[in-house]
């Protein structure tokens, strides 16, 4: 390894807990600072999130988003941002209670 190389500890922040109608879009997003950047996964129920009918995942340089198109009580409980580098790990959680 490059001994040169900064490495900084991962440092995180998500969105706040929501509550919110079925049917409503949630978006919520991870900003992740670190050198080298972080590698940043979504997780609800310790199941890793990926992009699929239920959920859009996109990543922009230390930014990622998740975005619910439409919520259902399927989507109520904690959802966590996991960001990673050689520096080490961080984790923040978003409360998901969903209405109606």
């Amino acid at each position: 390894m490059d001994s040169s190389l900064s490495l900084d500890p991962v440092r995180l922040s998500i969105g706040m807990n929501l509550i919110v109608l079925s049917g409503t879009k949630v978006t919520l997003e991870c900003n992740a600072r670190g050198t080298p950047t972080p590698f940043i996964t979504w997780r609800k129920s310790g199941k890793r999130l990926s992009s699929d009918e239920r959920y859009k995942i996109t990543s922009t340089g230390q930014v990622s988003t998740l975005i619910i198109e439409s919520v259902t009580l399927e989507d109520r409980g904690q959802i966590n941002c996991v960001a990673t580098n050689l520096g080490g790990a961080d984790r923040r959680v978003s409360s998901i209670t969903v209405k109606g």
